[in-house]
């Protein structure tokens, strides 16, 4: 299996005649955005959003191990079934563009392509 970088040009980054496998991130990736940030900005009040971002923050600065992080936004978060439906819904018109013409790749190597999300 390789790894891929996380970039938002996929067009190149893997040829199925070369690579058995392909994984990808999904947040800022294959969707122009991070969906744990799009789900808080659905539901969270401006107050609970600006602390959701300084816990992000924390993270991505290193100084939160990103468990803790995680633990904490979606302790935050408190998203409903419906709150994350309706979320997928709206992200699925953010989908980068290279991966939407890649869509019939991605589906012909369907079992071969792992998309992962860390939050």
């Amino acid at each position: 299996m390789t790894y891929t970088p996380a970039t938002s040009h996929l067009t190149g980054l893997w040829d199925p005649e070369q690579s058995p496998d392909y994984l990808g991130d999904w947040d800022s990736t294959f969707c122009k955005e991070e969906t744990l940030d799009f789900v808080a900005g659905m539901v969270l009040s401006d107050r609970q959003l600006e602390m959701f971002r300084a816990v992000t923050a924390q993270s991505m600065g290193g100084n939160l191990p990103f468990h803790e992080s995680l633990a904490q936004r979606f302790a935050l978060l408190r998203a409903t079934r419906e709150h994350i439906d309706e979320a997928a819904h709206k992200l699925v018109g953010l989908l980068d563009e290279t991966a939407l013409a890649m869509s019939d790749t991605i589906q012909e190597n369907r079992g071969r392509i792992h998309i992962i999300s860390g939050g």
